[in-house]
């Protein structure tokens, strides 16, 4: 019900947009402003959903490294805006785990979006996967942004919950509900 009035009004923006002649900057940032928060309510209302209706994993065994790998490659363009430098440390060796892969896109995007927010002014964001045991990996993320604060830190996987000034608040409680349905943990150290 919200999507598709959001759907509607980002389509006629769109259409809006190529009758203004370009001699208008000011109308033009006028619409890249409510362009962006079409974008900022249809991410909220992604949260919301996925909040609401967790969907159990579809378990298969997949290279997890490749995985990261690509997710990371998808998002390079937006690291390379943001001046954010990457630097993922896999395994020579593949690493077969069985996980959910869309389910696991979506905890990966979370995470990484969350620390790359964390420097706004662009930085170095470390992702390592690990091998703990046959079939069973860790993945460490690491940014260089301005940290979390201690007493927030014990509440970062409860609903509502944010430091961001436009945050939900749903991103880590979904990206934790997606991490055990698919029979891992997560957590957070300062």
């Amino acid at each position: 019900e919200i999507r598709n009035p959001l759907s509607s009004i980002s389509l006629n923006l769109e259409l809006l947009e190529d009758e203004i002649p370009s001699e208008a900057p000011e109308a033009r940032a006028l619409m890249k402003a409510i362009q962006a928060e079409i974008d900022r309510l249809t991410q909220l209302t992604e949260y919301y959903l996925s909040f609401a209706r967790s969907r159990s994993a579809k378990l298969e065994v997949v290279d997890i490294q490749s995985l990261v790998t690509d997710a990371i490659g998808f998002m390079r363009r937006d690291f390379e805006r943001r001046k954010i430098q990457v630097d993922v440390t896999a395994l020579e060796q593949p690493l077969y785990v069985s996980i959910d892969e869309a389910q696991f896109r979506q905890a990966l995007f979370n995470l990484v979006r969350n620390g790359a927010e964390a420097m706004p002014e662009g930085g170095k964001l470390r992702i390592a996967i690990l091998q703990t045991l046959p079939q069973f990996a860790t993945i460490e993320i690491d940014d260089e942004g301005t940290g979390i604060d201690p007493e927030l830190a014990t509440r970062l996987f409860q609903p509502f919950v944010t430091n961001k000034p436009n945050g939900t608040g749903l991103g880590l409680v979904v990206t934790q509900q997606i991490v055990q349905s698919n029979g891992g943990t997560i957590d957070w150290m300062p």
